[in-house]
């Protein structure tokens, strides 16, 4: 029964991952089969048969995969001009062990019968009988089966089966409905099952787009050997077909084998293709990319993929595309500005100073804010005022916020801020106090402006706290009032 139920999954194993790593699987764990026999006991004929039949069960499936493996090495390793005496030599061997083994055994039994108890004897057999099967396992050292992968790898595979699992491939192999197919998929991906990367693979050219797009979805999460082809194909075979998510899984696997055929889906006439492509190149890190990318930044016509490619060339750390990242701070779209703002300060572009400078001057929206934070990185003690003055036009708390970090980072105080940012109520009060306290002795000003900050009048509590001799950017922080700035007062008053 077990043979006839595992053979066409130890099949499947064979194929996917070779037949010596399976075969060696497989024979470590014949090499406990003959436990089950070290817990029966003598005239126990009920006990021993409640072990031994569902036992038998894994014992025949353990047999077929032996025996599977064990033939097709043989094919793959004979030489084939000499296959038939390699073939006959084989079976000749296993007949004489196969004959001479029982009596080998019997002996063994009656020798170790001489020093103990029949019952121990013959479990003593078991005992050498497993310690034989696992020393043989060690001469397929030497076996070179071409295209055969790690054991390591097979079983890192293998140990994820599920029953769920199975039945999410089994589902994806032979439904014929869509929704089971891509439920399947999405099953197989969640669960990190790599043993059905095939049939991924094949689900790349399903007839229904839904399907196909799931798959790729998939490929990206399981990250199989074969997974970057597979995709690749679809984008160079089948490019009026390939979707979306095709390009972002290969980015996702991270691949650099894949990147000039992204760099050439830069010129896609499908502008989905293109921004998605540009984040592919930035994630996958590769600075092939970085030239392609820098034209991208340039593309009059789709503000997207302008701003995916600035995204890109952040994430590579390509500070040699300063001047195009410099330019981006002048976009007519908001959200690109964004993109080179955030590229200005995390790579730190000094060299972009007067354009952020210029364009936080000349431009009024949203994406100013970023620009705000990128000069506090970039800029020195004379654009403090600029800062403060976007942060007074902001209208929502998370522009205004960014402002002030951009206020902080300038003063060197971002960490403090940015922890008292995010308390609330009782909380940030608590915080406040425990960095004003060691200052309060002796400075009835700060006293005063903690008083009528706790009362709400923030702009009359930064007034206060001006004119400062040790600290004049209080000055400015009085001129420019804004909600929470206060919050900066405060950690800049306790900056070492």
């Amino acid at each position: 029964l077990g043979n006839v139920i595992s053979a066409k999954f130890w099949g499947f194993l064979a194929d996917k991952y070779g037949n010596k790593p399976v075969l060696t699987l497989v024979g470590f764990g014949l090499s406990l089969t003959p436990m089950m026999w070290l817990f029966c006991e003598p005239n126990q004929d009920v006990r021993n048969a409640l072990i031994l039949l569902p036992t038998h069960v894994l014992v025949g499936a353990t047999w077929a995969g032996v025996a599977l493996c064990q033939f097709n090495i043989l094919l793959a390793t004979a030489q084939p001009e000499d296959r038939a005496n390699y073939l006959s030599v084989s079976l000749t061997v296993q007949s004489i062990c196969g004959f001479i083994a029982p009596l080998l055994g019997a002996q063994v039994l009656y020798l170790f019968a001489r020093g103990m108890d029949a019952a121990s004897a013959y479990k003593a057999v078991f005992i050498v009988t497993m310690g034989l099967r696992f020393v043989s396992m060690f001469f397929l050292i030497r076996v070179r089966e071409e295209g055969a992968k790690e054991v390591r790898s097979a079983l890192k595979d293998l140990r994820r089966i599920t029953p769920r699992g199975m039945r999410a491939m089994r589902d994806l192999s032979k439904s014929r409905d869509e929704g089971t197919r891509q439920q399947a998929i999405a099953d197989l991906a969640s669960h990190g099952y790599t043993l059905a990367g095939d049939e991924v693979v094949k689900a790349l050219h399903d007839p229904s787009p839904r399907v196909r797009r799931q798959a790729a979805q998939a490929l990206a999460q399981l990250r199989t050997p074969e997974a970057t082809q597979a995709l690749l194909h679809q984008l160079e075979e089948h490019p009026d077909l390939t979707e979306e998510e095709t390009v972002e899984a290969l980015g996702q696997i991270g691949d650099r084998a894949a990147v000039p055929a992204l760099i050439r889906m830069l010129q896609s006439p499908r502008s989905m293709l293109r921004r998605a492509s540009a984040r592919a190149l930035g994630r996958i890190g590769d600075p092939a990319a970085i030239e392609a990318l820098k034209q991208a930044t340039e593309e009059k016509g789709d503000p997207d993929l302008r701003r995916a490619s600035v995204q890109a060339l952040r994430v590579l750390g390509a500070t040699e595309a300063d001047q195009q990242i410099a330019d981006a701070l002048f976009d007519p779209f908001p959200s690109v500005r964004i993109a080179a703002a955030e590229a200005v300060s995390e790579l730190e572009l000094e060299s972009a100073l007067p354009y952020v400078r210029q364009s936080l001057s000349y431009y009024q929206d949203e994406a100013e804010s970023e620009v705000a934070y990128a000069l506090g990185v970039i800029g020195s003690r004379e654009d403090l005022p600029l800062i403060l003055r976007e942060a007074q036009r902001c209208v929502s708390i998370t522009t205004r916020r960014r402002c002030l970090l951009g206020v902080a980072r300038l003063l060197g105080i971002e960490s403090e801020v940015y922890r008292l940012l995010l308390a609330e109520g009782m909380a940030r009060d608590a915080a406040i106090m425990q960095i004003a306290k060691p200052l309060m002795k002796g400075n009835k000003r700060l006293r005063d402006a903690l008083a009528l900050f706790s009362a709400g009048d923030e702009e009359a509590a930064l007034r206060q706290l001006a004119p400062n001799r040790r600290y004049p950017e209080l000055d400015e922080l009085a001129e420019f009032p804004s909600e929470e700035l206060f919050l900066v007062a405060v950690a800049l008053l306790a900056k070492e």
